[in-house]
């Protein structure tokens, strides 16, 4: 494949677990906003039971973090890989799978943001963590 404009960076996720109640959303977002904290990418996914954690990449994660315990919430963080394509086509995804796959490293969860073909687009990638540095570095090949 050609050269697909790919620059990959590690940054950190900010998860947060919640209570599966209506809500809880804008609690979290508004704690944010107040903070000046931007969200750039959000994801929540429902846990069994009455919990859900919200998977946040954001501009500033410490102060993410501060806000959010500040509220009593339960905060993590973890490395993830970031991938910024200057020139979105078919084919991203496929090369960030296809390399890591090659090098034995399963994808425990992805994100993908464009806004169409041939414009800017971001892709989140996170793998496990004994497996984090091998990844990042794999995934330097395709820049």
């Amino acid at each position: 494949m050609d050269n697909l404009n790919l620059k990959v960076q590690p940054i950190m996720l900010v998860s947060v677990e919640v209570e599966n109640l209506p809500g809880q959303l804008a609690d979290v977002t508004e704690a944010l906003a107040k903070a000046d904290v931007n969200i750039e990418a959000i994801n929540q996914i429902e846990r069994a039971g009455s919990a859900s954690v919200e998977h946040l990449v954001v501009d500033d994660a410490e102060a993410a973090k501060a806000a959010l315990e500040a509220l009593g919430k339960k905060v993590s963080m973890s490395e993830i890989l970031q991938f910024h394509c200057s020139d979105d086509r078919p084919g991203v995804i496929a090369a960030i799978a296809r390399k890591l796959g090659d090098a034995g490293i399963n994808i425990d969860n992805i994100y993908y943001s464009s806004i169409g073909r041939g414009q800017p687009a971001k892709v989140y990638v996170w793998v496990a963590k004994e497996n984090f540095a091998n990844a990042l570095q794999v995934s330097k090949e395709l820049e």
